[in-house]
């Protein structure tokens, strides 16, 4: 029984620390827009956000951003150029 639980501890682990990795190697999408809506009242407007996964990283111009993710890679997505992003929840 004690070697069964070690082998299932053992893959367990492994498969968290190989999502982790996955997951840490993904690329940061920067969409573009006419109009980003933040709901800020520091930052009411912006142009560009960064998601990673489902979590926003960054928002502002997009030099802004850029700049915010150093030296992170990230994909250009200008889907929504002319457009106007606003927060809504799915």
């Amino acid at each position: 029984m004690t070697t069964l639980r070690r082998a299932l501890i053992s893959t367990t682990c492994s498969v968290i620390f190989a999502t982790t990795s996955m997951a840490q190697s993904e690329p940061v999408t920067i969409f573009t827009a006419k109009k980003i809506i933040t709901m800020e009242k520091s930052n009411p407007e912006a142009q560009a956000v960064a998601v990673k996964g489902k979590r926003i990283v960054a928002i502002g111009s997009v030099e802004s951003v850029k700049a915010a993710l150093g030296d992170k890679t990230f994909v250009l997505d200008e889907t929504f150029k002319g457009k106007i992003i606003m927060p809504g929840f799915i």
